[in-house]
């Protein structure tokens, strides 16, 4: 995150912003996968285990944008 900052000025409300994405992913991602087990468990999905099947498609639908990452840091303007 501080590569793609242009000024350092901003460089604190970048990292403010990275750190509450951050924390709310932690907070609902334990919410959303509880619920999506329970669900499963009570519908009998593949007997409670469905939740396995719903995560891996969504973590295999995110693995082709790491490939458009690009390979290098930006160049920091001072």
């Amino acid at each position: 995150m501080t590569s793609s900052v242009e000024s350092s000025r901003v460089l604190g409300s970048v990292h403010g912003v990275g750190q509450t994405g951050a924390s709310l992913t932690r907070a609902v991602g334990p919410v959303v996968a509880t619920s999506l087990f329970a669900f499963t468990l009570e519908n009998n999905w593949l007997g409670g285990l469905g939740v396995y099947v719903v995560l891996i498609v969504i973590t295999s639908c995110g693995i082709p944008l790491v490939y458009k990452l690009p390979e290098k840091e930006w160049e920091h303007k001072q």
